[in-house]
């Protein structure tokens, strides 16, 4: 999936998107001036907005009761992509803001990478970008568990306070 900006994200000139991890869901919404949020879509399952992803799965561990994104058993590394595209729409990137929760152990390593499109070294000024998290490190046995993101209880109700947060 690539995103492109909505209608109401055009007149509104912002972008957002926050995933939580307990209930595998998505939302794309726009914050209202009163701070009030308005829900305009919503994606089942972390893989429905990805663009693309190397060795990552949704692990849910009934015992300890958390949910969150993890690299395959196995597996040395992971990679998860997100592509914003707003072209179409003309739209620039004023001002951004990317927070991901994560959680490493041992010497797990979570790195997050913005690649504007337009050979630039910054978003801003962008209107097509991806962003990349790269899941590695670990130790022993249960290393691919030891980087994660989106790490949350799974009787969570709330999203976390961060996400893809982006003004036109």
């Amino acid at each position: 999936m690539s995103f492109q900006a909505l209608d109401e994200e055009i007149d509104k000139k912002q972008f957002n998107l926050r995933y939580h991890c307990s209930s595998d869901k998505y939302e794309r919404y726009i914050k209202e001036s009163n701070g009030s949020i308005n829900i305009i879509s919503t994606y089942d399952t972390w893989e429905a907005c990805q663009f693309s992803s190397v060795n990552i799965f949704r692990k849910v561990e009934k015992d300890w009761k958390m949910a969150y994104l993890a690299r395959n058993e196995n597996s040395n590394f992971a990679e998860i992509t997100w592509k914003f595209d707003f072209g179409s729409s003309n739209l620039v990137i004023k001002e951004y803001s990317i927070r991901f929760d994560k959680q490493t152990y041992e010497n797990g390593n979570v790195q997050l990478e913005i690649v504007p499109d337009n050979k630039s070294l910054n978003v801003k000024g962008s209107s097509a970008f991806t962003i990349k998290a790269n899941l590695s490190g670990g130790k022993g046995d249960c290393a691919w568990q030891h980087s994660q993101l989106f790490r949350q209880p799974l009787s969570s109700k709330d999203f976390p306070k961060g996400n893809f947060f982006f003004t036109f």
